[in-house]
C-alpha cells in the first residue's frame, strides 16, 4: 500500500522539522503530478523518526494495540495532539479529564465493550510514563 501527499503540504511541514527533513522524505518516494508517493512502510518509518513522541501519541499507540483507532468525526487525533503539545506534566495533572474524553468517545461510538475508568486511567498513566522515558533517551 502507498501513501500520497502534496509537495506543498510536505514543504509546509518541513518548516517545523529539523534540517535535512525535506531531502530525507523526498528520497523515500517519487514525485507524480505534484504529489509525493511512497510505500506505507517508508512513511511509517519516517513518522517514527521525525514526529515527536508525546503522551497523546503514546496513548494512541496503546489504544491501537488494543484494537481502538480514530474514526471519522471523532476528536481523538486533535486531543492526542493537544496532549503532546501540553506535555507530560499537564497530562499527569489532567488524567481525569483525559479519561473523560475517552469515556465521551466510547459513549459516542456506542461501543459494546464496557468502559472501565480505572483501567483507562492506568492506560493514560502508562502512556505518560512511556512518553517521559522516550524524552529522556533523546
Amino acid at each position: 500500500m502507498s501513501v500520497k501527499f502534496s509537495l506543498a503540504s510536505l514543504e509546509e511541514t518541513a518548516k517545523s522539522r529539523p534540517p535535512g527533513y525535506l531531502e530525507d522524505v523526498l528520497s523515500k518516494g517519487s514525485v507524480v503530478s505534484g504529489q509525493l508517493v511512497m510505500d506505507r512502510r517508508e512513511y511509517d518509518a519516517l513518522m517514527d523518526k521525525y514526529r515527536p513522541s508525546g503522551p497523546g501519541r503514546e496513548l494512541k499507540k496503546l489504544l491501537s494495540w488494543l484494537g481502538f483507532k480514530a474514526t471519522p468525526g471523532c476528536k481523538c487525533n486533535k486531543r492526542a495532539r493537544h496532549m503532546d503539545q501540553m506535555g507530560c506534566d499537564w497530562c499527569e495533572q489532567n488524567v481525569d479529564q483525559i479519561v473523560g474524553w475517552l469515556r465521551d468517545e466510547h459513549d459516542r461510538q456506542k461501543s459494546v465493550i464496557p468502559f472501565v475508568a480505572l483501567a483507562v486511567q492506568q492506560l493514560v498513566k502508562l502512556a505518560i510514563r512511556r512518553a517521559r522515558k522516550k524524552a529522556t533517551r533523546k
